[in-house]
């Protein structure tokens, strides 16, 4: 169809790096999809992601949205606004959309992103046993360890100098 034509152009706008124009074959598409919601919730959630690497935080979070009203369990667009709420202070929300995201084992690198969004929520909302127990199992559950102990040292780091209890914790 001319939607999954206009989608796929956008695709590679996107792959070079030419957000703007990426945009534009997005909003293409979305005129020429008829009732498939799942290619227009990808549709969306892509734009949003261009929108956010151009800095429009706000257009990027109604593309999310909309994702998420066509396809709710679409993980990019739960990951995406969890990110987008714990950048704003709304570490609840920020958990409710981080806990909705579900990938597969063969993706470890986005799970192991989202444990880190994760993390930093828990820490950010006080919830320091809660951020050390994800450390523990982020740590125990994965290869790559030394890059992993080097982010979680500095946001312990971070953490630990903010909040006596936090100290405590991670003795």
């Amino acid at each position: 169809t001319k939607g999954s034509l206009y989608y796929s152009i956008g695709n590679g706008f996107t792959a070079l790096d030419r957000d703007k124009e990426a945009i534009q074959e997005y909003k293409t598409a979305l005129e020429h999809i008829i009732k498939a919601e799942k290619l227009a919730a990808q549709c969306y959630k892509n734009m949003g992601s261009s929108y956010s690497r151009l800095g429009n935080e706000n257009e990027a979070y109604e593309c999310y949205k909309k994702a998420l009203e066509l396809e709710p369990n679409l993980s990019e667009a739960n990951l995406a606004l969890g990110v987008i709420h714990n950048r704003r202070g709304n570490y609840e929300l920020a958990l409710e959309y981080l806990d909705r995201v579900f990938f597969p084992r063969n993706y470890q690198h986005k799970l192991i992103y989202v444990e880190k969004w994760r993390i930093n929520t828990l820490f950010n909302m006080g919830d320091y046993r809660s951020a050390y127990r994800e450390i523990n199992n982020l740590l125990t559950r994965n290869d790559n360890k030394e890059d992993l102990w080097k982010w979680c040292l500095m946001l312990v780091a971070a953490f630990c100098r903010a909040s006596t209890a936090s100290a405590k914790l991670s003795l």
